[in-house]
């Protein structure tokens, strides 16, 4: 299956778009799920190795019904499920198969500080996975017995001037108390 894709980004977040081109859209495996919850659908997954320590990858998966998955690669081949990105995106099926497109926010990754004037270089993988036939296919090929290898991703370099962003999360709550005093 045909697949395109564009990287572009700015001093906020990166920006990936994808068409995915399919002869039969009509066949698309759209499935409406809760976020991270995996199935049977079609699937672009876009896994970033920020350190370029080729063991670590921070992965970002969207299905054609704006479905959201993310987690952490760790160890080259572990993952994380449990982590939770906050990110945008939108999908949507066309009359040749489907686009996606996301956007990650910096502050989501974890990476390096390159000097003003230096260039960053960190791998880059996109996977496409086809629901009906169970179909993947890669960028950056990789050994059909490690799928989650990040040591084989591809690079993607040229990026500059990107700022360190900080990484906190408010949560607000509240905490209420009572005092009862009772006459004697």
């Amino acid at each position: 299956y045909d697949t395109e894709f564009r990287v572009l980004y700015d001093d906020a977040a990166l920006y990936v778009g994808v068409h995915a081109y399919d002869k039969e859209p009509g066949r698309i495996v759209s499935l409406v799920t809760r976020r991270d919850q995996a199935s049977p659908s079609d699937w672009i997954e876009v896994s970033i190795d920020s350190y370029r320590d080729r063991r670590t990858s921070f992965v970002f998966a969207l299905n054609p019904a704006g479905v959201q998955r993310d987690w952490i690669i760790f160890d080259d081949v572990s993952t994380d499920l449990s982590w939770d990105a906050i990110w945008l995106s939108a999908a949507r099926v066309t009359q040749d198969g489907w686009t996606a497109e996301l956007r990650i926010p910096f502050n989501e990754l974890r990476y390096s500080r390159a000097g003003d004037d230096s260039k960053m270089t960190w791998g880059f993988q996109l996977r496409r996975v086809v629901g009906r036939t169970n179909e993947d296919t890669v960028w950056s090929p990789w050994p059909q017995t490690n799928p989650y290898a990040a040591r084989h991703y591809g690079t993607l370099d040229g990026l500059s001037k990107i700022p360190p962003r900080l990484r906190l999360a408010l949560f607000p709550y509240a905490v209420a108390s009572v005092n009862v005093m009772e006459r004697g």
